[in-house]
């Protein structure tokens, strides 16, 4: 898999197009066209400006290898991880805001109150 097919893949896993991701990046318009004519390939600027926006390492769009400095002890932080990166960036300040907000608000009785009745 090139570079390229793991953008189209980390676009269609967001439902975005190319415009779309370009615009919110702030490079050329035309440059996923570019790209796909073999018009040059992406800059490290715009690999890494990529790999911000769709919230992955630099390493995965390069070599399709993900690295990560989290150890992951559960399958539903595993769950929790994947599919908030197929949101959007918009969703995803979201989801943290709404997040942040839960966790503020709860005190550790209330926590333990919420927990027992969702048998977590």
């Amino acid at each position: 898999m090139t570079i390229l097919d793991r953008l189209f893949e980390l676009m269609n896993e967001r439902n975005l197009k190319p415009s779309q991701v370009t615009k919110d990046i702030g490079i050329a318009n035309s440059s996923f066209s570019d790209w796909k004519k073999g018009k040059g390939s992406p800059s490290l600027d715009a690999v890494t400006k990529l790999a911000a926006y769709f919230n992955v390492s630099v390493d995965y769009i390069v070599n399709g290898i993900e690295t990560t400095s989290l150890e992951l002890s559960s399958q539903n932080e595993i769950v929790l991880i994947q599919n908030f990166r197929k949101l959007t960036p918009t969703l995803q300040s979201k989801l943290l805001i709404y997040l942040n907000g839960m966790v503020d608000a709860l005190s550790p009785t209330v926590s333990t109150d919420i927990e027992k009745r969702l048998s977590v």
